[in-house]
C-alpha cells in the first residue's frame, strides 16, 4: 500500500474515531484488535488488514470507497 494511502486512511480513522467520542482502546474492541494496531494504523505506519478496515466501515456505517 502506498505510503501517503496508508497515511490519509490513518487520518480519516482517528478523526472518525475522535468524532465519535471513541478512544483507540474502544476502537480496538470493536474491531478484535490490539489498541496498539489502531494507533499504528493511525499513524499510517502499518498496512491495515482487510478485516480491520471492514470493521470500521461497518462501525462508522461508512462505505470501503468512502473510508479508503
Amino acid at each position: 500500500m502506498n505510503e501517503l494511502i496508508k497515511k490519509q486512511l490513518g487520518l480519516k480513522v482517528k478523526v472518525l474515531r475522535e468524532n465519535a467520542s471513541l478512544t483507540q482502546e474502544e476502537l480496538s474492541e470493536i474491531c478484535d484488535v490490539s489498541w496498539r494496531t489502531i494507533s499504528n494504523l493511525e499513524r499510517g505506519v502499518v498496512t491495515p488488514d482487510l478485516k480491520v478496515v471492514l470493521a470500521i466501515a461497518h462501525h462508522f456505517g461508512i462505505s470501503l470507497d468512502d473510508l479508503l
